[in-house]
C-alpha cells in the first residue's frame, strides 16, 4: 500500500490513483471522449460560422486538453511517463488474466505461507434470494456464489468513494458525471440494439 486518501481510498504501490478511485485510464477515457465531443462542436461551429459556438466549443477542448494529464505516484497531477512502466509486480488468476492491484494475494488453502491470516477474524454470512451485503472500500473478501437450483445472479455494484467537500458536491471534479454521460450517450444506445 503506498497511501490511503482521506476519504478511505487506498492506493496500491504502482498504481496511482486519485481520492475519488480514477486511474491514469479512467482520467485518459472521459478526456479522449470530452476531445472528441469538443472537436466536434468545434469543427460544426467553424463550419456554420459561429463565432460563439466556435469560442466556446474551443474552451471545452481546452479544457479536456487539460484533464487528460494524469496523476504521479501520490495522487497528484502529473506528466503522462509516471504510468507508462510502473514496475508493478502483477500475479495472475488461473486464466492467466493478470489480477488487479487491489487484489489479495493471500490464499487461505496454504495458512503456512501466509502465517499473519491466523491473526484475522473471518466473518461468513449467507444470502438469501433477493438480499444485499454492502461491504465498505478496502474490505477484504471472497465470495463463493450458488443456487440450490442451479439458476442464480451475482450482481456487484461498485461505488466510485466521494472526494468532494458537501453531500451535495460529493466529487471534487466532474470526472465521474462526465464518464456516466458519455456512457449514457455513446454505451447504452449500441448495447439496446444487441
Amino acid at each position: 500500500m503506498a497511501r490511503i486518501h482521506a476519504n478511505g481510498r487506498i492506493q496500491y504501490a504502482g498504481h496511482p490513483c486519485r481520492a475519488d478511485g480514477a486511474d491514469a485510464d479512467d482520467v485518459a477515457r472521459v478526456a479522449a471522449l470530452d476531445l472528441k465531443v469538443a472537436s466536434h462542436a468545434l469543427g460544426l461551429a467553424e463550419a456554420n460560422g459561429v463565432a460563439s459556438g466556435a469560442d466556446r466549443a474551443d474552451r471545452l477542448l481546452e479544457a479536456a486538453l487539460d484533464a487528460s494529464l494524469p496523476l504521479d505516484a501520490g495522487g497528484d497531477w502529473a506528466g503522462r511517463d509516471d504510468y507508462e512502466d510502473s514496475g508493478a509486480e502483477s500475479e495472475e488468476d488461473s486464466d492467466g488474466e493478470a489480477l488487479p492491484p487491489h487484489f489479495s494475494r493471500a490464499d487461505v488453502s496454504r495458512p503456512l505461507d501466509f502465517p499473519l491470516l491466523s491473526r484475522t477474524t473471518r466473518l461468513e454470512v449467507e444470502l438469501a434470494p433477493g438480499e444485499v451485503l454492502f461491504l465498505p472500500a478496502g474490505w477484504w473478501h471472497d465470495v463463493s456464489s450458488y443456487s440450490n437450483d442451479g439458476v442464480h445472479c451475482a450482481v456487484n455494484i461498485w461505488f466510485h468513494p466521494p472526494d468532494g467537500a458537501t453531500f451535495d458536491a460529493p466529487y471534487s471534479d466532474g470526472l465521474w458525471e462526465k464518464d456516466w454521460a458519455h456512457w449514457q450517450r455513446d454505451i447504452l444506445p449500441a448495447l439496446q440494439n444487441v
